[in-house]
């Protein structure tokens, strides 16, 4: 792999965002992303 081609993987200049969250929002979150990452059957 050359570092060109690693230049057509990642991104070098990513966009960024910037957002505002409540704790119940975050924890809503968080729970959405533990039950996709521990679900019995991932490719339903």
């Amino acid at each position: 792999m050359t570092r060109g081609a690693l230049g057509d993987w990642l991104p070098m200049n990513p966009p960024v965002s910037a957002l505002t969250l409540t704790g119940a929002e975050i924890e809503s979150l968080r729970e959405q992303n533990l039950g996709r990452t521990f679900v019995a059957d991932p490719f339903p």
